[in-house]
């Protein structure tokens, strides 16, 4: 697998965390070379029951923040959750968890950078979206498995021994978010 952008390199991230493949390869990449400062989980209210436990029984720095929105209220004013309007979900329930993470961490200096295990080849949604370094809701975010393919991440995780969440070893879901668009 490649070793990341070396851009990147002497930081500590704060990292985006589901449990699935993409993001436990993610935290254990980042704590073997020392930059991680956290795992940041998102809770939606709609993820798998066992997900909470699984992230809260992780042997790393971890930090929760659950989103204040209920994902049926969010039925009721948006409809379902479809490919076209996850948008809207993603900004819902988790774009207000991480303002909450926002509150958590406001005028921490250096300002918190999150880290993503989101990688261009995953799919052809990711590959068109996803980038080295973005932005969201005034956070640098770095995706440090940017140029990983998947045999590359399940090689890492199969060397490394990464623990992935039941649901995901079930279903190969991370079990974070049934919102139910894709």
């Amino acid at each position: 697998a490649s070793e990341g952008n070396s851009q990147m390199s002497g930081r500590k991230y704060y990292a985006l965390y589901s449990g699935g493949k993409d993001s436990g390869t993610l935290i254990h990449y980042l704590l073997r070379r020392n930059e991680l400062q956290s795992a940041v989980f998102f809770d939606t209210g709609i993820g798998a029951p066992d997900i909470l436990p699984f992230i809260k029984s992780r042997p790393f720095p971890g930090e929760i923040y659950r989103t204040p929105n209920n994902y049926e209220d969010l039925v009721r004013k948006f409809g379902f959750a479809r490919p076209d309007s996850h948008f809207i979900y993603v900004n819902e329930l988790k774009g207000e968890a991480l303002r909450g993470f926002k509150k958590a961490h406001k005028g921490e200096v250096p300002k918190p950078v999150l880290a993503s295990g989101a990688r261009r080849l995953e799919s052809k949604r990711r590959f068109k979206n996803t980038k080295r370094v973005s932005e969201w809701e005034g956070f640098e975010v770095h995706t440090p498995l940017y140029d990983w393919t998947t045999s590359d991440v399940w090689e890492y995780i199969r060397v490394n021994n990464v623990e992935l969440s039941p649901c995901y070893q079930t279903m190969h879901y991370s079990g974070d978010c049934f919102c139910g668009a894709f």
